[in-house]
């Protein structure tokens, strides 16, 4: 099944683009992070599972990308 995980981007980062390319700096990755009790524990794991390589590539190169469907 599908967890939604759009769902937490779109909440939490004003420009989210469903459909195309998204920035997420450290701003945007801490109030994921901040608000991530208010989702499904499918979503809490699938952000907690990135969470370590997410820190490390904005560490790197102060954001990430995400590309929608």
């Amino acid at each position: 099944s599908e967890i939604e995980l759009w769902k937490i981007f779109e909440d939490n980062i004003p420009n989210y683009d469903y459909y195309g390319s998204t920035i997420i700096d450290e701003k945007g990755w801490a109030r994921i992070k901040e608000n991530l009790s208010n989702y499904s524990e499918c979503i809490q794991i699938a952000i907690l599972e990135i969470n370590e390589w997410v820190e490390y590539a904005i560490k790197k190169y102060k954001c990430i990308s995400i590309l929608g469907i």
